[in-house]
């Protein structure tokens, strides 16, 4: 089955291209989210593809968008191929959420370097490896091109958002997590820490981009971490940010992966969104430009087959 790195669609033009997806212009109320199946890891672009990574990852996103619709309104319209949603326009705000429930990842190593100040919030000394905090934290970033860390009064100096607007963004990424841990503890999986985007209408707030998937959160399986923290496995894209950490080569990270490294980050993919959606991946095995085609035209967005052209 052919990869998929970068796509064009006759007919729909191209509004952005981010590191995983490319979002396309429907009219002024919609646009049209393709889920490639590239990667990234340390803000780097992977070259090389991860196999059925776009499909698992839009199918597991818009799983999670139906099940937090009570807690807040998000961009969600319909899935119309395993690669392709229709979602509301919005106007982002130009923030990450970031939620923290345990000391882990790039968090942990700024912390055993002696960095104890994140995003604004102090931590205290002595804290250990992959620990759990009292509760859950926000370390909000700004989305820039490195992900710039921003406290609260930062970024409402900054006017990213209001105070008021601020209040509700937090209050909303906090609930949303919540969900997240309660949900996934009953799969027996630890929700580590996510990050949240989020998106105006008019005066609405909503949620959009994508939650609790691996290219966004870090999870744990509740047996190992109870076992021992300090070498509990990662349901996640972590394996691959491990990967490269330990195979760096002059110093730098590597930015294409073995075979059978992008074979094991799809392999951890479709078993995290079996564990969550809890039902057994099953792939298209249609070509998938002449699906996402024929998809386009069931759904009534064009009036005749399109060109979706693969590079």
């Amino acid at each position: 089955m052919q990869q998929i790195k970068k796509l064009s669609i006759s007919g729909f033009p191209l509004l952005h291209s981010g590191k995983v997806r490319d979002s396309f212009g429907v009219d002024e109320q919609r646009r049209l989210i393709a889920l490639s199946d590239r990667i990234s890891a340390f803000n780097l672009k992977i070259k090389t593809a991860i196999p059925e990574k776009g499909a698992i990852l839009n199918s597991l996103a818009n799983f999670w968008m139906q099940q937090t619709q009570q807690i807040i309104p998000n961009h969600f319209l319909a899935q119309i191929d395993p690669n392709l949603t229709l979602v509301k326009e919005a106007k982002s705000f130009k923030i990450e959420l970031v939620v923290r429930a345990y000391l882990t990842g790039s968090i942990w190593r700024d912390y055993a370097e002696g960095k104890r100040l994140f995003s604004g919030l102090e931590l205290p000394d002595g804290l250990r490896k992959n620990q759990a905090f009292e509760q859950p934290i926000l370390t909000p970033t700004a989305k820039t091109e490195n992900d710039e860390e921003m406290s609260p009064a930062e970024i409402i100096a900054a006017g990213l958002a209001t105070a008021e607007e601020w209040d509700y963004l937090a209050e909303k990424a906090l609930a949303l997590f919540a969900f997240g841990q309660e949900y996934l503890a009953q799969k027996g999986i630890l929700l580590v820490d996510t990050k949240y985007e989020f998106g105006k209408i008019g005066d609405q707030i909503i949620l959009i981009d994508e939650i609790h998937t691996p290219d966004s959160s870090r999870f744990w399986r509740q047996a190992d971490y109870e076992k021992d923290p300090l070498i509990v496995e990662q349901l996640d894209k972590e394996f691959l940010r491990q990967w490269m950490l330990a195979n760096k080569i002059e110093g730098q990270l590597p930015q294409e992966l073995p075979e059978s490294v992008a074979q094991e980050t799809s392999r951890r993919y479709r078993e995290i969104y079996e564990c969550i959606v809890g039902e057994k991946w099953s792939p298209s095995s249609e070509e998938p430009a002449q699906r996402m085609a024929k998809n386009l035209l069931k759904a009534g967005l064009v009036e005749q087959l399109p060109t979706v052209e693969l590079k």
